[in-house]
């Protein structure tokens, strides 16, 4: 219990509501009509065309029983740009008449397959494709970037890794070229007031964003100049200029066609992304703004609640302010003072009375509030329940048991309903990738096994003849029905079997025929016959 007898004046509440609210963003607006110009010249789109020829190789041998073992190879060679020229003006290679498939202009032919027995034989044949490609050039006279690597714009042709790459070299030669425009449209300039420096210009509807400095109009040291101008130059994009026309409200609406095409893709771009940080910007700044007016204003809520809770209730207004126990509030208008009360504690005994149980301590029992003491009153409690410290009680079974709330206020919780889970997005992700397919990686580790172990032998070991590459040791689906399976092993050696004992038959019937004796005699040699002795056996017998 809380005893207030002799009470202690701790102070006067300093509420923090007077000064959050969150400042202003202090701007000024004007519509305008922009145009961005450069001064240097537009990306050039020219054609260029890749050539290329390789040596289809077929290496043949032919077995003793008539099977056939192909082994395909091919070797790329390099093309001369004469060459390359010569495939683009005539579209013929050679003697060889070249055609179009898949937008590309393809001589491919295989060697004939004529294999001879018990020996290995290489038909070759020359083959060669022509590609069309589309190059551009970002700035003139400098380098440039190709599919197949980084192109002089002074060279007019580029070989690498067996490909041949040609261009006209009057595209990417230095060329006279005047301001051009870019970019036009209609947009909101902003720029925060007193400060002259940076100025913002936000196109919604194209959803573009430029973040200007404004260019000098004039020398400094030259007399009576304004500082006034509408031409900015565009922060990180020192070859361009924004010259903005303010729209004057005289004037009738502007109707806002459908622009043209910028002739500056990456510009646009650029401005785009631009666009979109800044907004996020924008939105995270409101947010942070909305925070923290909605946090003043429960400060002001809170405040307002706790003076009007003092008023009839100091110990209902210092649990709303979360005060230290035995604390309570006295308010003087929209001043609160916080009072400290003693803490004590007290053994109640219970009286009952035509009103019900009661609570007594000496004369005295406790007050409506549950914290302090009043003078005792047989029908002080006609509830049928007592509050101890803000806690409900009634007396059942000779003592006082509390009372739990039982009634639910209809109402939605949408703090339990969507509370924060992490997402797993990310643990999942990666599982979906076939890239982490344990048969792919297999599979792919046994290839990049067998390429590592050819690369590990340098070229002098093996001679002219047999320089390993990888499509003789990796066989594509197409190539592997010319090699000899398992099956084809096992009927070579049946047949092997079969033969050999064909050949001793035959052999045991030339030998119960006597062809080896004629063939003997036949050659001079002289047949002695096998004489064997013989014995008389006449007996004779007596008559």
């Amino acid at each position: 219990m809380c005893d207030c007898s002799e009470p202690k004046n701790m102070g006067i509440i300093q509420f923090s509501d007077s000064n959050c609210k969150p400042e202003t963003n202090n701007t000024d607006t004007v519509q305008v009509k922009y145009t961005v110009y450069s001064d240097e010249r537009a990306v050039v789109k020219f054609p260029g065309f890749i050539c290329a020829q390789w040596i289809n190789i077929r290496r043949i041998t032919k077995t003793f029983f008539g099977q056939l073992v192909i082994v395909p190879d091919k070797i790329s060679i390099d093309t001369t740009p004469s060459e390359c020229y010569d495939m683009i003006n005539n579209k013929r290679f050679g003697e060889h008449h070249m055609t179009l498939s898949d937008n590309k202009y393809i001589f491919g032919r295989d060697p004939e397959i004529v294999g001879y027995w018990l020996q290995t034989v290489d038909w070759e044949i020359l083959n060669c494709v022509l590609e069309q490609v589309q190059l551009c050039q970002q700035m003139e006279d400098e380098d440039f970037s190709t599919p197949i690597g980084k192109a002089s714009a002074k060279s007019g042709n580029l070989l690498h890794n067996h490909l041949t790459l040609v261009w006209e070299k009057t595209y990417t030669q230095k060329s006279q070229h005047t301001m051009r425009i870019v970019e036009s449209g209609t947009g909101t300039v902003t720029k925060k007031l007193g400060d002259e420096k940076y100025f913002r210009l936000l196109d919604d509807r194209r959803q573009l964003d430029f973040h200007l400095t404004p260019q000098p109009p004039c020398v400094p040291t030259q007399q009576h100049c304004s500082n006034r101008t509408t031409v900015f130059n565009i922060v990180g994009q020192s070859k361009l200029s924004l010259v903005t026309a303010a729209i004057m409200e005289k004037f009738p609406p502007i109707t806002v066609e459908t622009p043209a095409p910028s002739s500056a893709e990456d510009f646009d771009k650029a401005a785009n992304k631009q666009y979109i940080q800044d907004r996020v910007t924008d939105r995270e700044n409101e947010l942070v703004r909305m925070i923290q007016r909605l946090e003043c204003d429960a400060r002001k809520a809170k405040h307002e609640r706790a003076i009007a809770a003092a008023q009839y209730n100091g110990w209902l207004a210092a649990s709303h302010l979360k005060l230290p126990q035995c604390t309570k509030l006295q308010a003087f208008g929209q001043t609160a003072v916080v009072v400290k009360c003693n803490s004590v504690n007290v053994t109640f005994e219970t009286v009952n009375t035509s009103c019900g149980p009661q609570p007594k301590f000496n004369n005295y029992t406790i007050n409506l509030d549950g914290w302090e003491l009043v003078k005792y009153s047989p029908c002080y409690w006609t509830n049928g329940f007592v509050n101890f410290n803000d806690k409900p009680y009634v007396f059942r079974n000779n003592t006082w048991k509390r009372v739990d709330a039982n009634m639910v206020l209809p109402e939605e919780t949408l703090a339990h309903s969507f509370r924060y889970d992490d997402v797993k997005f990310f643990d999942y992700e990666h599982r979906t990738n076939p890239a982490y397919n344990d048969n792919l990686l297999n599979h792919m580790n046994v290839m990049a096994d067998i390429v590592a172990a050819m690369n590990e032998h340098p070229p002098t070991e093996f001679s002219l003849n047999h320089q390993p590459s990888a499509s003789i040791v990796l066989v594509t689906a197409a190539g592997v029905v010319h090699y000899t399976s398992w099956w084809e092993i096992i009927k070579m050696w049946f047949f092997i079997g079969i033969f050999c004992i064909l050949g001793l038959v035959i052999l045991r019937i030339c030998c119960w025929l006597g062809i080896f004796r004629l063939i003997r005699k036949f050659c001079g040699y002289p047949i002695e016959e096998a004489r064997s002795p013989t014995t008389n056996r006449t007996a004779v017998h007596p008559v």
